[in-house]
C-alpha cells in the first residue's frame, strides 16, 4: 500500500511540472511574439483627471472636445500656472499645443484631439503622456499608458 502512494505522488508531482513548463513557455512565447497585446488602460478619459470637459459643436454638427483649465488652486493643476522654461513670456497651459483661451467665455480650454498632438515624432497618446507627466498632471488612460516604450 505505501508504494501506491508514492506511486501517486511522484505522478503528480511529474504532471504538475509538466504543466507548469507548458504554461511557462506558452507565456514567454506570447510575451516575445508580442501576440494578443492590448493597449492598457483599454479605456482613455478624454481630458484629464478633475478636468471639466466642454463640448462644442462645429457648423458640420461634429462635436469637438475640449478640456476645461481648472482654477490653480482646484486638484490636479501640476506646474500648468507656472511660467514655461521654453517660452518665458507664456504659463506652461498657454504653451500647450490646443490652448484656446478665447472659444469659451469663461476659463480657458485646451484642445487634446488637436491635430498637432500627432506631429510630435510619436503618438498622440505618447505626446499627450509627456505632457502630462512633464506638468505633473494626473491623466487616467494617459499617464498610465503602456506603450509609449519608456
Amino acid at each position: 500500500m505505501e508504494m501506491f502512494y508514492k506511486l501517486v505522488v511522484m505522478v503528480a508531482t511529474i504532471l504538475f511540472i509538466l504543466i507548469l513548463a507548458y504554461m511557462g513557455i506558452m507565456l514567454a512565447d506570447k510575451n516575445i511574439s508580442g501576440g494578443n497585446m492590448i493597449d492598457f488602460p483599454p479605456a482613455i478619459n478624454s481630458c484629464p483627471d478633475n478636468w471639466v470637459a466642454k463640448i462644442k459643436k462645429t457648423d458640420s454638427g461634429e462635436e469637438n472636445v475640449y478640456c476645461e483649465i481648472p482654477h490653480n488652486t482646484m486638484k490636479n493643476v501640476g506646474v500648468l500656472m507656472n511660467q514655461s522654461i521654453d517660452q518665458v513670456d507664456l504659463t506652461n497651459a498657454m504653451a500647450t499645443i490646443g490652448y484656446n483661451e478665447s472659444i469659451f467665455s469663461k476659463r480657458a480650454v485646451i484642445d487634446f484631439n488637436h491635430n498637432s498632438w500627432a506631429t510630435l515624432g510619436t503618438t498622440p497618446q505618447c505626446a499627450k503622456r509627456t505632457w502630462a507627466k512633464s506638468n505633473d498632471i494626473q491623466w487616467d488612460g494617459i499617464t498610465n499608458y503602456s506603450k509609449c516604450g519608456d
